[in-house]
């Protein structure tokens, strides 16, 4: 296991301070707030520390508040909202300075069977023929000429099949499709997997919004964040193994874009699905 991903399943720990709350750290990252996907991963983390192991995750619903600052640790408050026969349900909210930044709620459910359907995995190009983002992003000449923007924290590997010119991007389809796992084997505990795929599921939804506009968040004038964020567990998986993450965005307007994703392990199972908005605000002196 790298350092760096010794040092994400750290942040995405988090600090008991009592039996319903918690404290994190954050990720170094090059933009100048906090990575959606690591609260996303922290909240979740939190709300698994107070429910029986047995139960599983199958939903979280949340709202980002306000911008995180990255030189701020994170404060997660957990709310027993219910416990049920079948299923638990947790409220989650993140503080800074007392201040608010997000709120969740998550549904966790015990094991059941019942009838099976998913819709089939897209046709794809495997992620052995494809380029790291993270080395593609640092090969840059932009980013080459201005070393603070180059990604430095890599635990994990990103594989875009139709990756952008995040500094000149052209106009593309609305639907695209990563490959995603860790630099390194995971402890073989289920909750720790679900929370790296909370983090993954952050990662690159919300350019497919942009891309059909010919945006990037790196473009001039783009005022980008996360709105809103669903996430719903479908089967087990292992984030330190290949999953497929098939994205595309069905809508924009009113300075908002509305994105859609699914998480496929790599023999075609359906294990995650999700959907956020985010803001797509144009500024005037673009």
């Amino acid at each position: 296991m790298s350092d760096d991903l010794k040092k994400l399943l750290q942040i995405m720990s988090l600090r008991e301070v009592d039996a319903e709350t918690f404290t994190g750290d954050n990720v170094p990252v090059v933009l100048k707030q906090i990575f959606g996907g690591q609260i996303l991963g922290q909240a979740l983390s939190a709300a698994l520390r107070t429910v029986p192991q047995e139960r599983i995750v199958h939903s979280s619903h949340a709202y980002f508040i306000r911008r995180g600052k990255p030189e701020l640790p994170i404060t997660f408050k957990v709310e027993n909202v219910r416990d049920g026969g079948s299923f638990n349900t947790r409220r989650v909210v993140a503080y800074q300075q007392e201040r608010p930044i997000f709120v969740t709620s998550l549904s966790f459910h015990s094991r059941e069977d019942g009838h099976r359907f998913q819709v089939p995995m897209p046709a794809t190009v495997q992620p052995d023929t494809l380029c790291d983002e993270s080395e593609r992003w640092n090969q840059h000449p932009v980013v080459m000429a201005n070393p603070d923007k180059k990604i430095t924290f890599q635990p994990l590997d990103i594989r875009h099949t139709a990756p952008v010119n995040w500094f000149a991007p052209e106009t593309q389809s609305p639907q695209t499709g990563v490959w995603l796992r860790t630099r390194g084997r995971l402890p073989d505990r289920p909750a720790i997997h679900q929370s790296i795929l909370a983090y993954f599921s952050d990662i690159l939804l919300y350019g497919a919004s942009l891309r059909p506009h010919a945006l990037s968040i790196h473009s001039p004038g783009i005022q980008a964040a996360s709105l809103d964020h669903s996430l719903w567990f479908h089967g087990s998986f292992r984030a330190d193994e290949w999953l497929y993450y098939q994205l595309e965005s069905t809508w924009t307007g009113n300075a908002r874009g509305l994105n859609f994703g699914k998480f496929f392990t790599q023999d075609g199972r359906l294990v995650a699905s999700t959907a956020q908005e985010g803001l797509m605000r144009v500024r005037e002196d673009r």
